[in-house]
């Protein structure tokens, strides 16, 4: 009918439905740099620190630097399960598994954006990660008020 796939996802509604929750299915893609971002960085049009060791609950860590933040948004790039995260469990529950809809449940102030099936088919991908980043920046908003 003249559309490509990406038209037909959005117009059934299949992009918006939380299939991932419905089946517990779970995807990890790796996100692909063709240069344009490291140019970015390098040319000084994008702030960069290096990785944080560890995430607690007063703040993140560089050695023996520590950093407090009211809110952290761990966007599209990271693994499902990074080291940083492991210092972050609570009964027995890493702090990506404890997320819904990228809002941590134990941890107030740590969100997440770009999770494959986070609220629907298309969290992961261009077209439908700016629903997602709408709906934690709400809750980000709430939580900073």
């Amino acid at each position: 009918m003249g559309m490509d796939l990406h038209f037909w996802l959005r117009f059934s509604g299949v992009d918006r439905a939380p299939l991932g929750a419905w089946f517990g299915w779970k995807f990890s893609e790796a996100v692909l740099d063709q240069g344009q971002y490291q140019a970015a960085i390098r040319d000084g049009r994008i702030g960069w620190r290096p990785m944080f060791d560890r995430l607690s609950e007063d703040g993140m860590h560089w050695g023996e630097a520590r950093e407090a933040v009211d809110a952290l948004v761990l966007a599209t790039g990271y693994r499902q399960a990074p080291a940083f995260l492991a210092s972050l469990e609570r009964d027995g529950r890493s702090a990506v598994a404890s997320q819904r809809g990228g809002i941590s449940r134990s941890f107030p102030g740590l969100y997440f954006v770009g999770v494959p099936w986070q609220r629907s088919h298309a969290s992961a991908t261009l077209r439908g990660v700016g629903a997602d980043a709408a709906h934690v920046v709400s809750r980000i908003r709430r939580h900073l008020s």
